[in-house]
């Protein structure tokens, strides 16, 4: 069944890093932390709000009769965003919403928050006490109800594990069948010479292997994504790309990311910042961030990103400025999302490796030579002195962001912040 009537309409879907701080919260030993799944969702949505008609099914026709929908099925346009509005306003009956993530749903009790939900159309993913499955249990048994699962399960192709204060998650089973997959495709035969252009045929094997695993590094394997990155911005792909695109293929390796208990007293997210002026094709700049929870002891992952700079630049010093305001974006958008659920704002230290951005965005006098520039200046600026975000430099070679911009880093490090 396809609508075509143009009355397509949107509904939200899950942010990764609201499921990563879910991760965080299910960490604490008294919480449980369970996977739902709702049978046939569509059809248990909230009647249809306009006429909708269909010829029957084969063996139901009858001269002169259509069926009129009473239910939204899997192919209309607004289906999905009914099923949303039908959950959402039976949890919104028992939890808040949250005003960033209109996917996550939260309660707090006695000024402490006691569980989380999010949902991804019709897959739930719970944690909290037994006081919050006692409280939302029966608004969720409203509709019936498939598969539930409690500590190991998969969730949106990522593998978790609760074991009492840790969690590890991973896409190990998809990552083997994803590089053997690619590493068997990219076998071409004839093999293209470096210089020789690829024909349409190989052009398609390129591109599917780049989304298999573009999968991989956008969800649990970052060290990945600038390999794909300097792939991907490339006009025209040559028998040397194969054997980049082998090499990046090559380098998967079984990742765990482990989120453990962390203080959320001591709590501050982490930026970490980079960029490199006109090191990909077309004279673009790479630019990447990664912000983790950080209590002084525990690091958890919450989010991170690699692509370029969205505007022209002409110096590193512009590079590294714009990369910083894409992370302190991200930053402060995870910290309201936090704010809701905690009822506080965290702190937000941001480290860059550039020596010019970290001294002139502390100097409020300052001009810089790139002109283009001064209002991201002004709005660091701002942050800081409004005293939202803290300005902290760190050698390259302490960077987590630093695989996000260049070839021929190591993996190492970037893994290290997982484990």
């Amino acid at each position: 069944f396809e609508d075509q009537t143009g009355n397509f309409t949107n509904s939200p879907t899950v942010c990764k890093f609201s499921i990563r701080i879910l991760l965080g919260f299910a960490t604490n030993p008294s919480w449980k932390l369970k996977s739902v799944d709702v049978t046939s969702a569509f059809l248990q949505s909230a009647t249809i709000d306009r006429d909708v008609y269909i010829q029957p099914p084969r063996g139901y026709c009858r001269p002169g009769f259509v069926w009129k929908l009473k239910k939204p099925l899997y192919g209309l346009g607004d289906a999905s965003r009914a099923w949303y509005f039908t959950i959402s306003g039976a949890l919104k009956e028992v939890c808040s919403i949250s005003r960033v993530d209109k996917t996550t749903f939260f309660v707090r009790e006695n000024n402490q928050v006691i569980g989380i939900i999010t949902i991804h159309v019709d897959d739930l993913l719970l944690t909290g006490t037994e006081r919050f499955f006692e409280r939302v249990t029966p608004a969720i048994s409203m509709f019936k109800l498939g598969r539930v699962e409690t500590s190991t399960f998969t969730y949106l192709g990522w593998e978790i594990e609760k074991e009492r204060a840790e969690i590890t998650l991973s896409q190990q089973k998809y990552a083997k069948l994803a590089r053997d997959d690619v590493m068997s495709r990219l076998q071409m035969k004839p093999m293209p010479f470096a210089a020789e252009e690829l024909s349409i045929e190989q052009e398609e094997t390129m591109r599917s292997c780049i989304g298999k695993l573009s999968w991989l590094a956008n969800q649990t394997m970052p060290y990945l994504s600038f390999g794909l990155l300097d792939l991907t911005t490339k006009s025209g792909w040559t028998g040397s790309d194969v054997r980049a695109l082998t090499k990046v293929a090559r380098s998967v390796q079984p990742t765990k990311i482990v989120y453990r208990n962390i203080n959320w007293e001591r709590a501050t997210l982490q930026v970490y910042t980079d960029a490199s002026l006109g090191n990909l094709e077309g004279s673009k700049s790479g630019a990447g961030h990664v912000v983790y929870l950080y209590d002084g002891a525990v690091r958890n992952l919450v989010t991170y990103s690699c692509g370029t700079v969205k505007r022209v630049v002409k110096s590193v010093f512009a590079a590294e400025l714009y990369s910083m305001s894409e992370g302190v974006s991200d930053a402060i958008n995870i910290r309201n999302f936090l704010g809701d659920i905690l009822d506080r704002l965290l702190p937000i230290t941001v480290w860059t490796d550039s020596n010019q951005v970290f001294h002139t965005v502390r100097k409020i006098s300052s001009q810089p030579r790139d002109k283009g520039t001064i209002l991201v200046l002004r709005e660091i600026q701002d942050y800081l002195e409004t005293e939202v975000i803290e300005v902290e430099w760190i050698g390259s070679k302490e960077n987590y962001a630093d695989c996000f911009t260049k070839k021929g880093v190591s993996p190492e490090l970037i893994l290290s912040s997982l484990k």
